[in-house]
């Protein structure tokens, strides 16, 4: 659609629709879309103002969403409601009796007559909305593809570019800035207010119309650029109108109404200083007088002092960066009473120093060695690299790092805590030895870092990932003597022995040889008081006996390396009883009438560990004895197997049931013999004189006496 199209069919809908709907003032403003607007060239009183509609296809309805006048107080100010309408809208500002005071030729009876100023915008949300409606909001709408939202946007913001250096058209609400009016001092409100009186000056000096420099302007742009010798010439001509600087506000046009840095972005060298750019402007686009005061401030880091604008009013400050990232500066400047400040800040990307540190790899010459051994540490530094896009920390030798050593856990002892890289590898290196004691046996385990910085120190450290090194004990030192007897009691005979067993390992188990034990105790005798050297399965051996009751404490001590381990343990000593014994041997059972024993043969059974003897010569008739038996009996004993008496007994004129022999025992001991120590072996057998077996008959003990 065409803008004659466009404003044909505008001034249609404003003839056919009364302005009647909502006045100044009036209507809900708690909720939906509230509009705080101002109707300016400059500001307008009791204009009518209207807003309409725009559907999606970019037509304007045809009804108004709201209707309103601007105020009589020479602000040009307006309010509306529009509910909870958002998307495109249109307004019209009109009146032909509506006044105003002109700033190029201080006429405050100027009026609108027949023109008609429109302004096109986007409400994206319900809630508060600036709406500004001025002649360059009719330039913006004239020069609008269509009232499509992107088209509307577009046209707002390439006029808000080439005519108010940035300061929005339609959000930005122009001041009132007659010398009789409140003082102003925001600085986009005074530029766009500047803009309108620059706007003034072009109609003053072509005698042009409102609309007749609208269109003077807009025939002068193309696509983005503005070339038109009235708007250049007419900043020049309000700066000497005389007119204009006696009526209003003092001091506006050398007020600052814009502070950028040139350029936005820096990148910097952490503790390198940077110089930084920022340069202020008036209405114009020109730069403010030489002199002017710019403050700076800096998220971190350090800057230098306050400086002051250059003829071509730019002002620097130099920043020494303190941290590696994104350092932000901003800036203002107050003119005239009037106080800029950057709308962004500049950004500072801070890195390393190429050659600091970026990584720290931490080896040693070895990770397991004995505890009297040292190993070497070496902490490999490679460089950060460059650049503003932090480059990953690469391989590159760095030649000027100190490196600090520091052990953070264990028992031990650097043979510096710092050092510096070499020239040539980026190697620093320090010599780590144990503290724990030569005797210890248990492995000490020292943990180390290696943290790197630049020469300078101005770098963030880089620490290596932690290193263990493991000081293990000699493997030559007893760690353990482990000593047994066997058995654990004896008697207190002088003879009987306890055999003493003592194995010696090192720290992890392993049997030592050749090491030299020396058995020494509290009780009873050892078999020798020289040292014996351990076996290959680590073993050495003493015996011990004792004449008395009581007990013996056996301690062995092992020594190798200077380092001596001992164990014990402790043998019983129990009295010894001494006595004889006497067993009667019979035979039992009914002989059949008529008959007699011919033959005995059976085996009496004693124990072994009670010192039982027999001390007769088997065969004599002393010890053992027969008795119940014919005087022509052959008695036969047989002592030579230990713990058994086998006995035989042959009579030719045979003999009767009932005792037929005695055995005297003598015992020494420590635990005293009982009758139930004593029996008859299975197998015994009793025959007549004919030598045939006596069924019914047996061996058996008849009685035990212990004295």
């Amino acid at each position: 659609m065409g803008v004659e199209m466009k404003k044909l069919l505008s001034g249609l809908i404003l003839a056919m629709i009364p302005l009647v709907l909502s006045g100044c003032g009036s209507g809900d403003f708690t909720s939906g879309t509230t509009i705080s607007g101002v109707g300016s060239k400059g500001p307008v009183k009791g204009a009518s103002i209207a807003i309409y509609g725009v559907t999606a296809a970019g037509q304007i309805g045809s009804t108004p969403l709201a209707t309103t006048t601007t105020a009589t107080d020479g602000s040009g100010s307006f309010s509306a409601n529009l509910g909870s309408y958002t998307g495109a809208i249109f307004a019209t500002m009109s009146g032909s009796s509506a006044s105003y005071t002109d700033e190029a030729t201080n006429n405050p009876a100027a009026t609108l007559g027949a023109t008609k100023l429109h302004a096109v915008a986007v409400i994206t949300a319900p809630g508060p909305f600036n709406l500004a409606i001025t002649p360059f909001t009719e330039l913006a709408y004239e020069q609008a593809a269509s009232l499509a939202p992107t088209d509307i946007t577009s046209a707002n913001t390439n006029i808000s570019n080439l005519f108010l250096q940035g300061t929005s058209i339609i959000s930005t609400l122009p001041a009132n800035i007659a010398g009789t009016a409140q003082a102003v001092t925001n600085p986009d409100r005074i530029n766009y207010s500047l803009a309108l009186a620059r706007f003034s000056q072009v109609l003053s000096t072509g005698s042009y119309t409102v609309q007749q420099g609208i269109s003077r302007l807009k025939s002068e742009i193309s696509g983005t650029t503005l070339t038109s010798p009235e708007w250049t010439a007419a900043a020049g001509a309000l700066a000497a109108n005389t007119t204009f600087t006696n009526n209003f506000q003092s001091g506006l046009l050398s007020a600052p109404v814009l502070i950028a840095f040139s350029p936005a972005a820096y990148s910097a060298i952490i503790s390198q200083p940077v110089t930084i750019t920022a340069k202020v402007t008036n209405y114009n686009g020109a730069a403010v007088a030489a002199g002017s005061t710019v403050t700076f401030t800096a998220s971190s880091g350090a800057l230098s002092s306050a400086t002051t604008t250059d003829a071509n009013g730019k002002a620097t400050v130099v920043l020494t960066p303190s941290a590696v990232g994104t350092t932000t500066v901003n800036a203002s400047a107050t003119i005239s009473g009037v106080t800029v400040s950057t709308a962004t800040a500049a950004t500072v990307a801070v890195v390393h120093d190429p050659n600091d540190p970026g990584t720290v790899a931490l080896t040693s010459s070895n990770t397991s060695v004995q505890n009297n051994q040292t190993v070497t540490l070496y902490a490999t530094v490679g460089v950060v690299g460059g650049g503003p896009n932090h480059v990953t920390p690469g391989s590159a030798p760095n030649p000027a790092a100190t490196v600090t050593f520091a052990i953070t856990s264990g028992s031990g002892s650097l043979s510096s805590a710092t050092a510096t890289t070499d020239t040539s590898t980026g190697i620093a290196s320090v010599t780590l030895s144990s503290t724990a004691p030569l005797t210890t046996i248990a492995t000490n385990n020292v943990t180390v870092t290696a943290t790197a910085v630049s020469a300078s120190g101005t770098s963030t450290p880089v620490t290596s990932s932690p290193l263990q090194v493991a000081f293990t004990p000699d493997p030559l030192i007893p760690a353990t003597v482990a000593v047994s007897a066997s058995p654990s009691s004896i008697a207190d005979d002088g003879s009987t022995a306890s055999t003493i067993t003592a194995t010696v390992t090192n720290y992890v188990g392993t049997p030592l040889s050749g090491v030299p034990v020396t058995f020494t105790t509290t009780g009873g005798t050892l078999g020798s008081s020289s040292p014996v050297t351990t076996n290959s399965s680590g073993v050495a051996q003493m015996t011990l006996t004792s004449s008395s009751a009581g007990s013996g404490t056996v301690t062995a001590s092992a020594t190798a390396d200077g380092v001596t381990k001992t164990g014990s343990t402790t043998v019983t000593f129990t009295a010894v009883a001494s006595g004889t014994v006497t067993v009667l041997v019979k035979t039992t059972g009914t002989l059949p009438t008529s008959t007699l024993i011919g033959s005995i043969s059976a085996t009496l059974t004693y124990p072994t560990t009670k010192g039982l003897t027999i001390p007769t010569t088997v065969g004599t008739t002393a010890n053992p004895t027969v008795s119940g038996v014919a005087s022509s009996a052959l008695p036969e004993f047989n002592t030579g197997t230990s713990g058994q008496v086998i006995m035989g007994v042959i009579s030719t004129s045979g003999f009767s049931t009932g005792q037929f022999a005695t055995i005297v025992f003598n015992y020494t001991s420590a635990n005293k013999p009982v009758t139930g120590d004593f029996g008859i072996a299975s197998g015994a057998v009793v025959t007549d004189p004919s030598n045939n077996t006596l069924s019914g008959i047996s061996v058996a003990i008849q009685s035990v006496t212990v004295n």
